[in-house]
């Protein structure tokens, strides 16, 4: 045990001189992935971006496994839920690639432990937790539009009742109703947009 116990603090250290390393040689990533930590970064929070930072160089792999099917299903889930803090399908292959080496770790550790229950509890914690994320970041974003699409509505109405044209109406509308949706400084309330 103490043998094990050893080379994991070692792997651990071994991991931060990695790191370290990496991080002064400013390894170049593809230009994709480069975009999609740009896109979304002043919508991020500190410990996402590191995440993300972490994972970036696992996200193709991911997205490799998941294959073309899934990825264009996530991409859609992540416009539904309206890129919940700048998830991009870059972002999110880099996230669950993070979360499901965490906790594979700690399941590895609690399996050394003895403690199965444990175990299997921390490698579907990893293993889902990102689309648990999502999930919940698409229920939130569509209860706040149903909340709030009447009043909108009513809005619209009384602007084109007024004598302004539809799209002109959904323009001022637009221009001072804040919704659901994404803004640059990143909070979730955002000027509703239509295409």
């Amino acid at each position: 045990m103490d043998l094990l116990l050893s080379l994991i603090f070692g792997l651990a250290v071994w991991g931060v001189f990695q790191g370290v390393r990496m991080y002064r040689a400013d390894a170049k990533l593809p230009s994709d992935l480069v975009l999609a930590l740009e896109s979304g970064a002043s919508r991020t929070t500190a410990a996402g971006s590191a995440i993300d930072r972490m994972g970036m160089r696992h996200a193709p792999r991911v997205l490799r496994m998941m294959g073309p099917k899934r990825v264009d299903a996530m991409r859609r889930k992540l416009d539904l839920a309206g890129n919940p803090n700048g998830m991009t399908v870059d972002r999110y292959a880099a996230r669950k690639a993070v979360y499901t080496a965490f906790g594979g770790a700690a399941a590895f550790s609690m399996l050394a432990n003895g403690q199965v229950v444990l175990a299997v509890v921390f490698a579907v914690y990893g293993f889902f937790w990102t689309d648990a994320l999502i999930r919940f970041a698409l229920r939130k974003r569509k209860e706040n539009i149903e909340r709030t699409l009447p009043d909108f509505l009513d809005v619209l109405a009384v602007v084109v009742s007024a004598g302004l044209g539809f799209r002109q109406a959904m323009e001022r509308v637009a221009e001072k109703y804040q919704g659901p949706g994404r803004t640059n400084s990143g909070s979730p309330c955002a000027r509703w947009t239509w295409a």
